[in-house]
């Protein structure tokens, strides 16, 4: 059964990797935003996964509001991240779609990891 307590330690990670950037971890910023949005999709999954089980939701159905409202919080923040100009890349370039299409599907990979391995069938 999943907790809130994991879902917290994955995204104070996430907070801290935001905080920090990629020169304390001497990891390359493409990579580095990529590690981070994977664990903000686990973060975030973890801490659905909880809710979801806590008020009794079938599986199949928490399987796939967990992806669907994590989906929905990775273009909320491609939005943000577009308004305060703080994408990495000129916006409307190709590039920067590319960028966001990448952070997209790496926030949805991490939620649907977290509801097939942590769901129980």
């Amino acid at each position: 059964m999943p907790s809130y307590i994991s879902a917290l330690v994955v995204l104070a990670v996430v907070l801290a990797g935001n905080s920090l950037g990629p020169e304390a971890t001497h990891i390359s910023m493409n990579y580095f935003d990529s590690i981070l949005h994977l664990l903000a999709g686990i973060g975030l999954g973890f801490f659905f996964c909880a809710l979801t089980s806590s008020i009794g939701s079938r599986r199949w159905r928490a399987r796939w509001s967990i992806v669907l409202i994590v989906l929905i919080g990775g273009i909320a923040w491609e939005v943000f991240e577009a308004y305060f100009g703080i994408t990495g890349y000129t916006l409307w370039t190709t590039m920067y779609y590319l960028d966001t299409i990448k952070d997209i599907v790496l926030d949805v990979a991490g939620a649907a990891l977290v509801s097939y391995f942590v769901i129980q069938k």
